[in-house]
């Protein structure tokens, strides 16, 4: 019994190893077909460059350009950006201001209705370079040619001087008419200096001082009475200018200077 059972062991243990070796040998044909089997190739994108031929003339023009002079090369760079800037850029306009009214020497039409004041504003405008007719139109404004007008703010005489201007320019009687007029002239021209020949600034002035002129922005100060001043005066200006012929001054003109003018405090003023 014991025999039979070692004899059916062994037989069986035969038949295992038979069946392990024959598996081996099928697991090497599968592995050796495996690696004998050919693998599928992907194809691979090739670009061919094809020659491009460049034209002869493309070829030409790229050797002159090559070839050009460096300054040349660098002054179109710089004219470019200004070019541009001209083309694009709209023209701006240019405000051209109106030019102020200057003094224009013309035979003599205005007068006082007396003969001695005529002479001394025909004097005095000689001495100091004014034209007479704008004396003339100032002292009728002023003072209507009334020497001993006085003004509620204390001007006086013909040319309606301030107590303070009458001083600064030396004059010891104010109601005198040579002293009136010759001060009031000096004044006045002092004034055309100051502001250039402008004959509206120097009419403000001689109202409502220089101070207020130069306040101002060397315009013609915004009060009423002195808007009115300067707009009368100019206009009988004007009509007397355009009513005679021209004329050369009698006298060269001088620049007189005004005494304490630069020293002086304070509103400097005829009216104010």
């Amino acid at each position: 019994m014991r025999l039979f059972i070692v004899l059916a062991a062994i037989v069986l243990l035969g038949v295992l190893q038979t069946n392990l070796q024959a598996q081996d040998a099928n697991m090497a044909m599968s592995v050796e077909a495996t690696a004998n089997t050919p693998r599928p190739r992907t194809p691979a994108l090739v670009i061919h460059e094809a020659a491009v031929t460049a034209h002869p003339a493309a070829i030409e023009a790229a050797k002159s350009s090559a070839s050009a002079e460096p300054s040349k090369v660098s002054s179109t760079l710089k004219d470019a950006p200004t070019k541009a800037l001209t083309q694009s850029a709209s023209p701006t306009p240019i405000l051209i201001p109106n030019a102020p009214m200057v003094q224009t020497f013309t035979a003599e039409l205005g007068t006082t209705g007396n003969p001695a004041y005529d002479v001394m504003v025909r004097q005095s405008a000689a001495k100091y370079g004014v034209d007479p007719n704008l004396v003339f139109a100032l002292m009728k404004q002023e003072s209507g040619y009334n020497s001993r007008a006085v003004s509620y703010k204390g001007a006086c005489g013909l040319m309606q001087l301030m107590p303070g201007t009458a001083r600064r320019f030396g004059v010891t009687n104010i109601f005198d008419p040579a002293q009136n007029i010759d001060a009031g002239v000096r004044y006045l021209r002092f004034l055309l200096d100051m502001f250039n020949g402008d004959v509206q600034l120097a009419l403000a002035g001689y109202n409502a001082g220089e101070n207020a002129v130069v306040n101002s922005g060397y315009q013609i100060p915004r009060y009423r009475e002195t808007q009115n001043y300067v707009k009368v005066i100019s206009a009988k200006y004007s009509r007397n200018k355009h009513a005679a012929k021209a004329s050369a001054p009698t006298a060269a003109p001088t620049k007189p200077v005004a005494p304490e003018a630069l020293n002086a405090k304070g509103r400097l003023s005829n009216n104010y």
